[in-house]
C-alpha cells in the first residue's frame, strides 16, 4: 500500500485527492474542500475562506497573531491591508501554502 502526503497540510493517507493539471500533486479531502471554495479568490478571501474552515473565529485568530480583532475584520473585507510579517503569521496558523 502506498501512503501519500498532501502537500500543502502534510497529512498522510492512502487514498488521496489528485489536483492540478496532470495529477501534479496529492492533497487531502479537508484541504481539497478548502481549495474547491477557493478558487479564483483575493489572498484576502481565501485567509477568511480558510479560517471559517477551520473554524476560528476572528477574535482567536487575532490573539494568535498578536493583533487586534479590528485588523483581521478589516483584512478580510478588504478594508485594509495588512504588513507581511502578520500575513505571514496568519499563514502559518491557518496552514496556508500557496506555493
Amino acid at each position: 500500500m502506498k501512503i501519500y502526503k498532501c502537500q500543502n497540510c502534510g497529512a498522510l493517507n492512502d487514498e488521496p485527492i489528485f489536483y492540478g493539471e496532470k495529477q501534479k500533486y496529492y492533497i487531502c479531502e479537508k484541504c481539497h474542500t478548502a481549495t474547491d471554495v477557493l478558487e479564483t479568490k483575493k489572498i484576502n478571501e481565501i485567509c477568511k475562506a480558510y479560517r471559517e474552515f477551520l473554524k476560528i473565529t476572528q477574535h482567536e485568530l487575532a490573539e494568535k497573531v498578536g493583533v487586534r480583532i479590528a485588523t483581521i475584520s478589516d483584512f478580510e473585507t478588504g478594508k485594509k491591508g495588512i504588513n507581511s510579517r502578520t500575513l505571514e503569521k496568519i499563514f502559518d496558523i491557518l496552514k496556508i501554502n500557496l506555493k
